[in-house]
């Protein structure tokens, strides 16, 4: 029997292993880093010199920047994971092997929304003490802003963590917003894609037995952009990416192999490096 490590012996795709490096996104984490460290200082100072207000506001300040730091260095990554996927149970009795999403890229985003909210709440209170209808005016939109997050926030928690099962007749995606299944006779290929960072994309053509339930309406990330295609970043994934990217690849061009896919054999072969 293999171990879970045995997976890192799949090589990544070379579509992600090229320099992709997004000068964008790497200068975003250094400038924010350096906003956090300055913040930092601020408060430090601040506090010490008994100015509490500005000190608190500075401290607020900096764990926000360095959330949205974390997030932004977090994306520019390329995943290295190797814990192998899991075998599940589906409804209707179906099973299948489940490729999970990281609980980390959750609390980076999370904490960000929630700080953000914090921010808008304060200057919608700000707002609301003023007379003229501008500013309640603002103050009502900026709390719908709030409710609009903080919805948001509870539908992708609600069905935290996201993960892509495979079963023996087809593709089933829990993302962030909405649930999608996808059958094998409607997909027509697997690629190693870049959507600011590693990948996997399963193209699919509409058909009557794909099912899509969204959560948060026509809100929703780039993943929900891109339907009927099944996209999942790498960014997301507990399991290998590359691992998943493999076996859908494998599983796509051997139509007769998916009945493992109801089984442990599916997973020792991921684990072997068999695809």
């Amino acid at each position: 029997m293999s171990d879970g490590r045995a997976t890192s012996r799949v090589p990544a795709p070379t579509e992600w292993t090229v320099n992709r490096t997004n000068g964008w996104l790497t200068a975003t984490t250094g400038m924010f880093a350096f906003m956090t460290a300055c913040a930092v200082a601020g408060a430090v100072w601040a506090l010490s010199s008994g100015q509490v207000v500005a000190g608190s506001a500075l401290t607020y300040g900096a764990i926000f920047m360095f959330h949205t730091a974390g997030l932004s260095f977090v994306v520019t990554q390329v995943p290295s994971r190797t814990q192998p996927p899991a075998v599940i149970q589906l409804g209707a009795g179906e099973q299948g092997v489940a490729f999970r999403y990281s609980y980390w890229p959750y609390y980076w985003l999370t904490a960000i929304l929630l700080l953000t909210c914090g921010a808008l709440g304060v200057f919608a209170a700000s707002a609301a003490l003023g007379a003229s209808a501008a500013s309640l005016t603002a103050a009502l939109l900026l709390g719908l802003l709030i409710l609009v997050t903080v919805a948001l926030i509870v539908t992708f928690l609600r069905m935290a963590p996201g993960r892509l099962t495979l079963t023996a007749t087809g593709i089933h995606h829990q993302s962030l917003t909405f649930q999608h299944f996808v059958p094998w006779y409607a997909i027509y290929d697997v690629e190693a894609g870049w959507i600011n960072g590693p990948t996997v994309i399963i193209k699919a053509l509409p058909s009557e037995d794909t099912k899509l339930t969204r959560y948060a309406g026509r809100i929703g990330t780039r993943e929900a952009q891109l339907l009927p295609f099944i996209v999942v970043r790498a960014l997301w994934m507990a399991n290998s990416p590359t691992a998943l990217y493999r076996t859908a690849a494998f599983y796509l061009a051997n139509p007769e192999q998916r009945h493992e896919l109801a089984s442990k054999a599916a997973v020792q072969r991921i684990a072997e490096g068999r695809l």
